[in-house]
């Protein structure tokens, strides 16, 4: 019966150094001298349910390259298939318009019509306006890159002769569709064990996390990085599809403006992807866009974690909105 003993003995000193560990960890929890394992990106969470009820139901479009359309009868859209108040095609002779195009951070995923920045922008231009009716067209649709936006312009926009587009450019615009699915489900479930395990053990959650950190090939900030390099085909294919948008635009006697945000669930203080930015307005600038980087405007909070919808909804919420919706007004009227 030795080998019993022995097993048993081997057993009681693995969840005795188990148990010193995490006892240890606790310990440095405690005293502030480390961080605790899994908490260092808990963000305040939401009833999502709530907030679904913004999101505009789909439909297939005939068009290959745009995949889906608004679907009119949700009562998010209005009859021309855009998030807002009804309009025509046909431009009042008194109006300026704006045709903002972008993903869903243009449309306002999970936020209310009455908080996104394209109603507060238009309800502030015209608030300060002086003889001029401003109206912001709200061609954002969720999940559309620069490719898909483009065509958009291309085959719907033109048709309602904007003044000015202000193209809102989100630094996974460079992708496709299926590819942000698959990165964010990945995520979602790297996190959600994360957070389960740290609420028994913050060793075995430390083990996780390491485990997670070492199996990566690359991590999450090196991929992004590596999809703007000049060597990387993703973007070239915005470049051009910018080029493209920007011929189209030149022809219509189009205005050109652009905004960039930054990637809201990032670390704030170490943002990873300043370098992106200053890539992704070169590009802009060398299409002819004037391009305003929001980036220093989230950089004055802190915590990030107050400015998206939830920790499993990284799009900004009513107050992410506010802060562009200032910025952009500084913008457009400087």
């Amino acid at each position: 019966m030795n080998w019993l003993k022995n097993t048993a003995l081997i057993c009681v000193s693995l969840l005795f150094t188990f148990a010193v560990c995490e006892g240890g960890i606790r310990a440095l929890v405690s005293l502030g001298l480390i961080e605790r394992p899994g908490g260092e990106s808990v963000v305040h969470s939401v009833e999502k349910t709530a907030l679904d009820k913004h999101n505009a139901r789909k439909r297939k479009s005939d068009n290959s390259i745009l995949s889906y359309e608004y679907d009119p009868s949700d009562p998010n859209i209005n009859s021309l298939g855009l998030r807002g108040k009804e309009t025509t095609v046909n431009k009042p002779e008194d109006v300026y318009r704006i045709a903002l195009i972008g993903d869903s951070f243009a449309y306002g995923y999970s936020v209310a019509l009455s908080d996104i920045f394209a109603t507060q922008l238009e309800n502030r231009l015209n608030d300060n306006s002086e003889g001029r009716r401003y109206e912001i067209l709200n061609f954002g649709r969720s999940g559309y890159g620069t490719v898909q936006q483009a065509e958009l312009y291309r085959t719907y926009i033109r048709q309602f002769d904007p003044d000015e587009i202000l193209l809102s450019y989100v630094l996974n615009d460079v992708t496709g569709t299926e590819f942000l699915a698959e990165i964010f489900r990945a995520d979602v479930a790297y996190r959600n064990t994360r957070d389960q395990l740290s609420q028994y053990s913050l060793l075995a959650t430390w083990v996780y996390m390491t485990y997670h950190r070492l199996s990566q090939s690359q991590t999450k900030e090196e991929l992004w990085n590596s999809l703007y390099v000049d060597s990387s085909p993703e973007f070239h294919t915005v470049q051009n599809a910018l080029a493209e948008l920007a011929t189209m635009a030149q022809q219509d006697g189009v205005k050109r403006r652009a905004i960039i945000f930054p990637e809201l669930g990032a670390d704030a203080e170490n943002y990873p992807y300043k370098e992106v930015h200053n890539v992704v307005k070169a590009a802009l600038s060398e299409s002819g866009f004037d391009t305003r980087d929001l980036l220093p405007d989230y950089e004055q909070y802190s915590d990030w974690s107050e400015l998206i919808v939830a920790r499993d909804d990284q799009h900004p919420n009513s107050k992410g909105h506010d802060i562009a919706t200032t910025a952009i007004y500084e913008f457009l009227v400087d």
